[in-house]
């Protein structure tokens, strides 16, 4: 009965305590992501800035449209003149007028189409950019979503060390009555005093953390707070490093992203290079006019004129010349940056999930450490509580405890630990969240 009743208390006390409510919010981690995602400030400013360059990719649309003018003119003129063989003479004239006028491009070797297209994939890649995965590019999706996971992480963090703290004090206090020798009960009433402490500063650390989690979500988190188990269960990623490599080909925003830049790249050289080619279009106008005059030859008039026709234009601009090649080397080194993204999306996920093998191994050897510590602590208390003779030296007793506190925190260090590079694929391939890999996940 007595081991039942420590058993209890230890799981009770050094499992997962997320039990705090903070108030109307996030609960899980995903929800968190999700609300620093939508609700920062951060995400509106970046989506006025997509929808400022969204109306430019229209303009550039809109410049293939036909086009047309309308205008209207009035003005005076006065003229004076002396001669010798004449009369002096003195003129006033007037002239109004008005006309509609409208062309539309008949050829122009694609320069319009192609400037279309440059601008909508550069609207692409900025897009896909403010997805970027990378926490350290600034206001980003990546770094926000990093932000609130580290802020996320850092209240379950102090809540478990909270936890720690206080089941600690309980076993201390169990140890306090074994403890007959003046200078044992001065020990263990020492390590009570540093539990205390221990607990205050959890508590100090984690309204820190809930005031970064705020100022990243902008929500106070909620209800009981999804423990570590439960998260990393929730953050679901690819088997295998491969298949992890084959997803990040199609949806890591960086890559993507090279791959908008890239074709940007190359509709504008196919722009520059038609822009020195022809340019035909038909052009037709309509103006109606009226003019007066007065002094020596007075009259007053009014007509029209109609025009329709073509227009040839051949440029000859050397200039374009250097500006075409300028392009073509914007598109090598595009080509170089995609190739550069691909690459480094390669290499993150392998080492990222090599780092996973190798936290996964020292999260088992710390589980079967803090078994041991457990068992041995549980022993201990059970012959204090029988007042049994063979009952171990305070001195032992308390490094049993200090044994156990610091496989606890290994512990919970190596969950946090997992919990971050699982994370941190999810962010390299594209998929943070993503229900759709939970039946193929084996990790």
């Amino acid at each position: 009965m007595i081991t039942l009743f420590i058993s209890v208390l230890l799981q009770a006390s050094f499992a997962q305590s997320n039990s705090a409510n903070y108030g109307i919010g996030p609960r899980t981690l995903a929800e968190s992501v999700k609300a620093a995602i939508e609700l920062n400030p951060k995400t509106r400013s970046k989506n006025l800035q997509l929808q400022s360059i969204h109306e430019v990719t229209k303009g550039t649309r809109a410049d293939m449209y036909p086009q047309g003018a309308i205008s209207c003119s009035a003005g005076t003129a006065n003229s004076h003149s002396d001669s010798n063989w004449t009369d002096s003479s003195h003129v006033n004239s007037s002239s109004k007028s008005c006309g509609v006028s409208a062309s539309v491009t008949i050829y122009d070797g694609g320069a319009g189409y192609n400037r279309y297209k440059a601008s909508q994939k550069q609207e692409e890649a900025v897009r896909e950019q403010f997805n970027s995965t990378n926490p350290y590019l600034q206001n980003t999706k990546g770094q926000l979503a990093a932000q609130a996971m580290a802020s996320y992480m850092s209240i379950i963090l102090q809540e478990e060390l909270k936890a720690s703290a206080l089941s600690g004090r309980d076993i201390l206090r169990k140890i306090l009555t074994a403890a007959n020798k003046t200078e044992d009960r001065g020990l263990v009433n020492a390590k009570i005093s540093d539990m205390d402490q221990s607990f205050i500063r959890s508590e100090a650390s984690r309204k820190q953390a809930v005031s970064s989690f705020v100022n990243v979500t902008t929500l106070e988190p909620s209800g009981t707070l999804e423990g570590l188990d439960e998260s990393i269960a929730h953050v679901v990623i690819p088997g295998t490093a491969d298949e992890a490599v084959e997803i990040s080909l199609e949806r890591n925003p960086e890559v993507k992203a090279m791959n908008a830049s890239l074709e940007a790249a190359q509709y504008t050289l196919k722009a520059a290079r038609a822009s020195m080619g022809p340019y035909l279009a038909a052009v037709v106008s309509y103006d109606v006019f009226h003019n007066s005059q007065g002094g020596f030859a007075p009259y007053r008039g009014h007509g029209s004129n109609a025009y329709a026709g073509v227009r040839l234009v051949i440029p000859f601009v050397p200039a374009q010349i250097h500006y075409s090649r300028a392009q073509r080397y914007a598109v090598e080194a595009a080509r170089a940056e995609r190739e550069a993204a691909l690459s480094d999306a390669k290499f993150g996920i392998e080492n990222t999930y090599a780092q996973l093998d190798s936290a996964l191994e020292q999260h088992q050897m710390n589980l079967e450490s803090y078994a041991d510590a457990v068992r041995m602590i549980q022993n201990t208390l059970a012959k204090i509580n029988q007042q049994d003779p063979g009952l171990p030296t305070i001195q032992v007793c308390l490094s049993q405890f200090e044994n156990l506190q610091g496989n606890y925190v290994s512990m919970i260090q190596s969950k946090i630990e997992i919990l971050t590079l699982k994370f941190s694929i999810q962010q390299i391939t594209g998929t943070v969240f993503d229900e759709s890999l939970r039946a193929a996940q084996n990790r």
